[in-house]
């Protein structure tokens, strides 16, 4: 028989780890999160996800023929993750401070289920974001697309395939997803049902072990590769590949570190002239599913959170509310003929890069040499205290990557500095309603979402920025230029390949 004193000791460890709860995930029960390939690829109408019912015409009247702009469209696919190993997958999500951002961690899956995460926030361990993603497009109010997301759990790329195996000529971008993470519940399904309340406290999803989770069913806050005219332009006809990914970047803790796996489905991409996406079968029969998948091997950046890159820039919810209108399919009775409805306005247009890639087995893990490329630069940053928006001003601590003038200024600051240096140079001065929302790349380098009004025309599109080593050593930035000009019905294409902006 144990002594008194050491029998009380015992029981009062037990006690106190029963009272613990769910601890982070450790190494020896940890899930294996592996992507299926994607099927059932088709076109889709790209709602920008500001207001109800705007899925089809109506970005603004363009006085040509009674017509409203072309909505853009994209291509939407189903896919499903699994989840092996040894446990299942736990992700809890606490609020940050923030409006409709959520800090996330994941748990240990010993005993997963709805409920078992800790009451209180850990103090360490986060591995990304819960976002709040609004749709707005169904006949109920609230909307029931309106909901939270677990980001950068899965991120999906259009890949140009090789030109000796019928991709396009000429070259093509990797063309990457909308950025709108994956709606997550406990054992959903085909389903994608996650908490609806932007007010909810705490978040409790994952997957059982031995479960999957289905993404991709056609639901309007699905994750899916826009095509917006300003990329259709630059996607010839021909063979591409649909590239998923689970747990790219390696945020979530995998047995071994293993990071997550690649999947993909060749399929053939043509874009009309006015933007018509058309999907379908490759030119090689039987190569549907491939045996390699051709991986990006720079990665669209992960989210930073709050004062960083924001999907859902500019959106919000449909106030005051209004019901979709049968005979019109939006929120008016008749579309409008003249002025301005209301404009696109969030961020999530699916970047298009020039990108090498790598050819990896289908099925295979992701290299970490590929995972990192995507990281943001340093830990998570801390949410300001001070912030109460959507759209947090960034932090003015972070440090510069490729420059050493300033350590303490902001990259965003820079960014839109030498973007506004570029239009200058460009387009000249006097930028009437001038708007610039940049997101950090890898390395320095930057992509900048831009609009302006000037001369009775209207100015819409991107400025690419990147650093660059000259042979002689020397160190500058270059900026190149995709802009759509719109005036009395025309449109017109600025394009300028890369040029020096300065030093660096």
């Amino acid at each position: 028989m144990l002594p008194r004193s050491l029998t009380a000791v015992l029981l009062a460890a037990l006690a106190s780890l029963a009272l613990a709860g769910p601890a982070l995930a450790g190494p020896n029960d940890l899930p294996r999160l592996t992507e299926a390939a994607p099927t059932l690829a088709e076109r889709f109408w790209f709602d920008d996800h500001s207001i109800g019912g705007d899925n089809h015409l109506g970005w603004h009247y363009t006085g040509t023929q009674g017509q409203s702009d072309l909505e853009s469209q994209g291509i939407k696919f189903q896919v499903s993750m699994g989840v092996g190993g040894a446990g299942g997958l736990e992700v809890c999500g606490y609020p940050s401070g923030v409006a409709g951002w959520r800090r996330a961690y994941q748990m240990t899956p010993g005993d997963i289920g709805a409920g078992t995460c800790p009451p209180s926030e850990p103090t360490t361990g986060q591995v990304g974001w819960f976002r709040y993603v609004y749709a707005n497009h169904d006949d109920s109010n609230p909307p029931a697309f309106n909901r939270w997301h677990l980001m950068d759990m899965e991120r999906f790329a259009l890949v140009p395939l090789p030109t000796a195996m019928n991709g396009p000529t000429g070259g093509a971008p990797v063309v990457w997803d909308s950025h709108w993470g994956t709606c997550m519940n406990f054992d959903q399904g085909a389903t994608m049902s996650c908490q609806q309340s932007i007010d909810a406290g705490a978040l409790d999803v994952g997957v059982h072990l031995g479960g999957s989770k289905y993404t991709q069913v056609g639901d309007p806050d699905a994750q899916i590769i826009p095509i917006i005219p300003a990329v259709g332009s630059q996607l010839p006809d021909g063979d591409y590949q649909v590239v998923v990914m689970s747990n790219p970047y390696g945020l979530l803790k995998e047995p071994g570190g293993a990071i997550g796996s690649v999947a993909c489905a060749n399929i053939h991409v043509n874009v009309g002239p006015y933007g018509d996406v058309t999907v379908g079968p490759p030119t090689l029969v039987n190569q549907g599913t491939p045996a390699t998948c051709y991986v990006p091997t720079t990665l669209d950046p992960a989210l930073t959170g709050p004062g960083g890159y924001d999907p859902m820039a500019g959106a919000g919810p449909t106030t005051p509310w209004c019901p979709l209108r049968p005979e019109t399919g939006h929120c008016w009775a008749s579309v409008p003929t003249g002025g301005d409805y209301k404009p696109a306005s969030t961020h999530a247009t699916g970047d298009a890069v020039r990108a090498q890639t790598a050819p990896l087995p289908q099925g295979s893990a992701i290299p970490a040499s590929i995972a990192a490329t995507g990281l943001p630069l340093g830990p998570l940053p801390p949410v300001p205290s001070s912030s109460t928006n959507n759209q947090a001003t960034p932090p003015s601590t972070t440090t510069l990557v490729g420059s050493t003038t300033n350590p303490t200024t902001s990259r965003l600051e820079v960014a839109q500095s030498r973007t506004r240096t570029a239009l200058r140079r460009v387009f000249g001065r006097s930028l009437a309603a001038l708007r610039i929302s940049c997101r950090l790349r890898a390395a320095g380098a930057a992509t900048c979402a831009v609009s302006w009004r000037k001369s009775g025309a209207r100015y819409s599109g991107k400025i690419y920025l990147r650093n660059v080593t000259a042979s002689g050593g020397a160190r500058r930035w270059q900026y190149r230029v995709d802009v759509t000009r719109r005036k009395d019905g025309h449109t017109t294409h600025v394009r300028r390949a890369y040029r020096v902006g300065g030093a660096r």
